[in-house]
């Protein structure tokens, strides 16, 4: 069951980057990458910070709030800030 719930999330994804274009999906791989980075580098010290609670979850309740958090913020900032349907010569 858990497969076809990740397989279905992963396609929807897929159809999102696809109708979204290039430049989005790479941003949007980018911006995965340091999420990712960020919530690994910085589990560890949540955890510690919440001093026993959640015992067995703590990790993983830490590893994927930093990174929804920072994917979050990241994507509206350069959603915000970076104009979107650029527009490139023909030759190019």
């Amino acid at each position: 069951m858990m497969t076809l719930i990740v397989l279905v999330l992963v396609g929807a994804i897929t159809y999102f980057h696809y109708v979204q274009g290039l430049f989005s999906a790479a941003l949007s791989a980018m911006i995965a990458v340091i999420a990712a980075v960020l919530a690994f580098s910085f589990h560890e010290p949540i955890v510690r910070l919440l001093g026993g609670k959640m015992a067995d979850q703590a990790a993983a309740v830490a590893l994927v709030g930093v990174f929804a958090i920072t994917y979050f913020a990241l994507r509206f900032l350069f959603d915000k800030y970076i104009p979107g349907n650029v527009q490139v010569p023909l030759m190019a």
